[in-house]
């Protein structure tokens, strides 16, 4: 337990409430033969009384008004201190069957994606095959259309040349 190892021993505080919540322990009478309707009982019972119905709610809130100073240790441990939860493996069994479901749901999702994500690739590729045909054939006709007019401009080169070649051999020939 963390009172006995966190809280100080020696405080007047510590002692008086351990003092005081020993009244309400339920094995009071162990010690003491006190018979129901004795003067012990009813002075344990004027002393409970009087603690719950005054020195508990009188520390208590002379605590809230010191923000908490003159609260003995026990009840700061009490109010600040993290407790402890206990698991059980039912609830450990379902907040891991939850983790496994929200899991399958984004596999799920993702196999969706990557579909998407495929065929979206797939149009793209076919896509980029068919511009990629549609340049090369483009270009092919362009290269085509060069070569008949370098053909033609080389036929018309020759003819100009064989014609300037007889001319100038009726010249010499003259």
């Amino acid at each position: 337990r963390l009172d006995e190892v966190a809280l100080p021993r020696k405080s007047i505080l510590f002692e008086g409430w351990k003092e005081l919540i020993s009244l309400f322990d339920a094995n009071l009478y162990d010690d003491i033969e006190v018979k129901l309707g004795s003067f012990e009982f009813w002075c344990y019972f004027l002393f409970r009384f009087l603690a719950i119905t005054l020195i508990i709610p009188c520390w208590i809130i002379l605590g809230l008004v010191t923000a908490g100073w003159l609260w003995p240790p026990q009840v700061r441990e009490w109010l600040f201190l993290q407790r402890k939860s206990n698991i059980s493996r039912g609830d450990i069994l379902e907040q891991v069957s939850k983790q496994i479901d929200q899991v399958k749901t984004e596999i799920i999702s993702l196999r969706h994606g990557l579909k998407y994500e495929l065929r979206s690739d797939r149009r793209e590729l076919v896509n980029m095959k068919n511009e990629i045909e549609m340049v090369q054939k483009s270009a092919l006709s362009d290269l085509s259309q060069v070569k008949e007019i370098m053909t033609s401009l080389l036929d018309t080169g020759r003819d100009r040349a064989n014609r300037i070649d007889a001319r100038a051999i009726r010249q010499f020939a003259y």
